[in-house]
């Protein structure tokens, strides 16, 4: 699986088995060197995607911390993480994330964790993922997208329209893809 000189093949997934202990240290610290190395693990290949995603251990500790940690700079990691997932996860494996219920946690952190503008950033990214990845499952243009149906029923759509005139020029244009892309009536829709 690796082409790491000097590594053994198939080491990374001994790695991500004491990475998901870590996970559950009492020193903010390791949490927080724990996520940054499940973060790059995450963007590294489709396969360690995988093997992240698939460990329900891991991926509950780090919903757990988005829901329950007190340390600002362990929650920002473990949203690089959540963020890298999803952006580097198979359509299989979206659909294992969305088992998760990560949708309403990713909204649910937006409102938590609204004075961090890196924090709201990676959130409204992985937003802004969530909702394309389900328009790729969508199998002919007449089907519903069922990912943004239910980010409309959980409040996302009100949520993005609180932020739609935010002076967070970064933010402000995440928000403005989303909206453009999923909240604008174009001609082929009608």
């Amino acid at each position: 699986m690796s082409d790491k000189k000097g590594w053994p093949p198939g080491i990374e997934m001994y790695i991500l088995l004491y990475l998901s202990d870590a996970l559950e240290s009492f020193e903010s610290e390791i949490r927080k060197e724990t996520l940054w190395c499940l973060s790059n693990f995450a963007s590294e290949s489709p396969e360690l995607t995988h093997a992240i995603i698939t460990n329900q251990k891991s991926i509950n500790q780090i919903i757990k911390i988005l829901r329950e940690d007190r340390d600002i700079g362990v929650i920002n990691e473990g949203v690089f993480v959540l963020g890298n997932l999803l952006n580097s996860s198979r359509i299989n494996d979206f659909d294992i994330l969305m088992g998760y219920r990560i949708l309403p946690l990713l909204l649910e952190s937006v409102v938590k964790f609204d004075k961090y503008d890196t924090i709201l950033e990676v959130l409204f990214q992985s937003i802004g993922i969530c909702l394309k990845n389900g328009e790729l499952r969508r199998t002919n243009p007449m089907e519903d997208n069922l990912v943004l149906k239910a980010f409309i029923e959980l409040g996302g759509k009100d949520l993005l329209e609180k932020y739609q005139n935010t002076q967070r020029e970064r933010l402000y244009s995440l928000i403005q893809e989303i909206m453009l892309e999923f909240f604008t009536v174009r001609e082929v829709d009608i």
